[in-house]
C-alpha cells in the first residue's frame, strides 16, 4: 500500500513538473491567445482574469480565486474542466491547455472525456 502512494505522489510531481516547465516556457517566450477580432471585444474562451488574453496569469487568477484572495474574475469562465464544480481541477486543466497537453473539446463533447489529471485522485 505505501508503495502504491509512493508511485502515485511521484507520478503527480512528474505531472506537475512538466506542466509546469511547459507552461512557464510558454509564458516566458510571450505564448498567448488573444481574441481575434479587430476591437478586441470577443470573449476569450477561458479568460478568467478578464484581460483579453487567455494565458497562465488566468490559471494564477483562478487559484488566487480558489485561496479567497480578493481577486477579479470572470465567473462565467472559472469551470474549465466543465465539471459544475470550482476547484484546483479547473486551473490544471487551464494549464494543460496553454502547454498543449490537451485540446479544449467541443461543445458535443463535453461531459464525456475522462479525468484530465490522470486518474491519480
Amino acid at each position: 500500500m505505501k508503495h502504491s502512494k509512493l508511485t502515485s505522489a511521484l507520478a503527480l510531481a512528474a505531472i506537475t513538473a512538466i506542466i509546469s516547465g511547459s507552461v512557464f516556457a510558454s509564458y516566458a517566450t510571450g505564448q498567448t491567445q488573444r481574441a481575434s477580432s479587430p476591437d478586441e471585444t470577443a470573449p476569450v474562451k477561458h479568460d478568467v482574469n478578464m484581460d483579453g488574453a487567455f494565458s497562465v496569469k488566468d490559471a494564477t487568477a483562478l487559484q488566487e480565486y480558489l485561496a479567497g484572495y480578493d481577486v477579479a474574475v470572470n465567473v462565467n469562465e472559472l469551470d474549465a474542466n466543465y465539471d459544475n464544480y470550482i476547484n484546483i481541477k479547473d486551473a490544471t486543466r487551464i494549464q494543460k491547455l496553454l502547454a498543449g497537453i490537451m485540446d479544449d473539446p467541443e461543445p458535443t463533447e463535453i461531459g464525456k472525456e475522462e479525468e484530465d489529471i490522470g486518474g491519480l485522485f
